[in-house]
């Protein structure tokens, strides 16, 4: 067997092996969470390619392979990774980044205070009507 050849039975073998070992990831979360797997729920990448995009799960959830491994080792449950989500969103409605699951889960303290977020969407709600207010009244003027 060539160098080439060896190198490539080798390459083969680990993106099979990661796939195989995705998938049951994947399985393990649909029954950690109480989850049937659909037809929705599947790696956006192929299930060879594990890696390279997330996991959907019922068209709600993408969930990568780092994640997924996180939630499973942790036994962490849906409610709390939809806790997570939920601030994603609003963290995301604000144009702020949000941090990974890791980083929320690990290190709560450095989340934003909901009293914050709170203030920050009423700001960022008055900018928007002041600036439709604005747009409105330069229409009307020209």
């Amino acid at each position: 067997m060539t160098t080439k050849t060896t190198k490539q039975t080798i390459r083969q073998g680990l993106r099979s092996a990661l796939a195989k070992a995705a998938q049951d990831y994947a399985l393990e979360l649909h029954r950690q969470w109480g989850m049937e797997v659909t037809p929705d729920d599947y790696w956006i990448g192929g299930a060879e390619e594990p890696a390279g995009a997330p996991y959907q799960l019922r068209t709600c959830y993408f969930i990568s392979l780092d994640e997924m491994q996180y939630i499973i080792d942790h036994g962490i449950l849906r409610d709390e990774y939809d806790e997570y989500y939920d601030y994603c969103q609003r963290l995301a409605a604000l144009s702020l980044d949000p941090p990974t699951f890791r980083e929320w889960r690990e290190h709560p303290d450095s989340r934003y205070a909901d009293a914050a977020l709170e203030r920050l969407q009423t700001m960022k709600d008055d900018l928007e009507r002041e600036a439709d207010r604005l747009k409105q009244e330069h229409e009307t003027t020209n």
